[in-house]
C-alpha cells in the first residue's frame, strides 16, 4: 500500500486528477472484493468442498486481485490497477454500481487537486460538487506519508449520486495524527484524529459555522464562486492578536538612551586601550 501511495503522490504532477481519483478508488474497491474472495476460499478449504458462490475473480483475472498486485513494484502496481483491475471492475456492472462502498467514497489526493488552476483540476472539483454530493474535505499535514512521500495531502469524502446533491461541505484541518511528521514517524502525544471522528459524527451545518475553528461548513454557492477551490485556507478565518506599540517618540527616546550607553562603553574601552 505504501509503495502505491508513494508512486501515486510522486506522479500527481503528470497524471490527470480524474485518473488519480479513479485509480485510487479502484484499488480500494478491489481490495474489498479480494478480502471477500479470500474469506470465501478460506471457508471452502475449511469445509473441504467447493463454494457454491460464483468466484468474483475468474481464473484469468487473478492478477487483478489485491493480494496479487500488492506484491508488485510500485510502477507495476500502478500499471496493473490502471490497465487491468480498473477495466475488470467496469465489467462487474451492477455489482459495482449497487455496492454501498462505491457510493460513499473517501479518496486521498495531493493538495494540488484542491486548488490547482489547470482545466483538469477545476473539472474534477466541479464534477464532485455539481454532479455528486461532496460531503467533506480533511486537509492533512505534509509528512503523514513519510518516509515514502512528504507531499501535503487531503481526504475527499463524497457520495456518488450522478445527480448532484452538494449543499454544505464540511472542512477540517488536521494538524497532527499521533506520529511525528519526519521520516521516523514516531508516536507523539498530539493527535487530532479522535476529535475529527467525533466532529464528523456530530457535524451540523447550522451550528458548525465558526471559521476560526478546526472544522466548519462552507455553503456550495461560496465554493462555486471561488472556482470550486477546496483548500481549507481559502475559507478559514485567522484571528490576528492586536499588538499595541509605544509611540514612535518614546521608541526614539529609548534608542537615544541605548546609544548613549553604547558610546559610554566605547569611551571606557578606548581609555583602557590608551592606558590612561
Amino acid at each position: 500500500m505504501n509503495r502505491f501511495i508513494d508512486l501515486f503522490l510522486v506522479c500527481s504532477q503528470s497524471v490527470k486528477p480524474c485518473t488519480m481519483v479513479l485509480v485510487t478508488h479502484c484499488q480500494l474497491f478491489i481490495k474489498q472484493l479480494d478480502e471477500r474472495e479470500l474469506a470465501r476460499e478460506k471457508k471452502a478449504r475449511r469445509l473441504k468442498k467447493q463454494a457454491k458462490e460464483k468466484p468474483i475473480f475468474p481464473q484469468d483475472k487473478q492478477k487483478c486481485r489485491w493480494s496479487h498486485f500488492n506484491k508488485l513494484a510500485a510502477d507495476m502496481m500502478f500499471t496493473t490497477v490502471r490497465d487491468d483491475a480498473f477495466p475488470f471492475i467496469k465489467t462487474l456492472g451492477g455489482t459495482l454500481e449497487n455496492n454501498a462502498y462505491s457510493r460513499h467514497m473517501k479518496v486521498i489526493v495531493p493538495d494540488g487537486v484542491l486548488f490547482g488552476s489547470s482545466k483538469a483540476h477545476k473539472d474534477i472539483r466541479k464534477m464532485l460538487v455539481e454532479e455528486h454530493k461532496l460531503d467533506g474535505v480533511i486537509s492533512m499535514p505534509s509528512g503523514v506519508f513519510k518516509p515514502y512521500a512528504g507531499v501535503s495531502t487531503a481526504i475527499l469524502m463524497f457520495t456518488k449520486t450522478g445527480a448532484g446533491g452538494t449543499d454544505f461541505v464540511w472542512f477540517c484541518d488536521m494538524q497532527a495524527d499521533g506520529f511525528s511528521l519526519d521520516d521516523k514517524r514516531q508516536p507523539v502525544e498530539e493527535n487530532d484524529i479522535p476529535n475529527i471522528i467525533k466532529s464528523w459524527q456530530k457535524r451540523n451545518h447550522k451550528k458548525d459555522n465558526n471559521r476560526n475553528s478546526k472544522a466548519f461548513f462552507v455553503p456550495k454557492d461560496e465554493i462555486k464562486d471561488n472556482s470550486y477551490d477546496l483548500s481549507i485556507n481559502r475559507y478559514k478565518e485567522v484571528e490576528y492578536e492586536e499588538i499595541e506599540y509605544e509611540h514612535p517618540l518614546v521608541i526614539l527616546g529609548k534608542l537615544r538612551e541605548l546609544e548613549g550607553e553604547i558610546n559610554q562603553d566605547l569611551d571606557e574601552s578606548e581609555t583602557l586601550l590608551n592606558g590612561d
